[in-house]
C-alpha cells in the first residue's frame, strides 16, 4: 500500500507543478495579447499616415495648379469633403476670371 506521506508529497509535487504551467501559460498569453495590441496600434497609425499623406499630395497638387495661374487674377472656391470610407477628398474650382 501507499504510504501516507508519499502521497500527500506526490498531490503537493503536482499542484505546484500545475501552478507553474499556469502561470507560465498566463505570461505567454499576456505577451501574445501585447503583441497583438502593438500590431493593432501600428497598422492603425499606418493607415492614418497613409490617408493624411493622400490627403497633403493632393492639396500640394492643387496648391501648385494655383500658384501655375497665379499671374491670372481669379476667383477659386476651395473645399474639403470626407467621403464614406473617411478618405479626405479635395476640390478646387474656377470661379470666374477677374480683370
Amino acid at each position: 500500500m501507499i504510504q501516507q506521506p508519499a502521497l500527500l508529497t506526490l498531490t503537493v509535487t503536482a499542484a505546484i507543478f500545475l501552478f507553474a504551467v499556469k502561470e507560465v501559460l498566463g505570461l505567454w498569453w499576456q505577451k501574445q495579447a501585447e503583441r497583438r495590441r502593438l500590431h493593432a496600434i501600428k497598422t492603425l497609425v499606418c493607415r492614418e499616415l497613409e490617408l493624411n499623406n493622400y490627403v497633403i499630395k493632393s492639396l500640394r497638387g492643387a496648391l501648385f495648379s494655383i500658384r501655375d495661374t497665379s499671374s491670372e487674377k481669379m476667383e477659386l472656391s476651395a473645399s474639403v469633403e470626407s467621403t464614406v470610407t473617411g478618405a479626405a477628398a479635395p476640390h478646387c474650382a474656377r470661379l470666374k476670371a477677374a480683370g
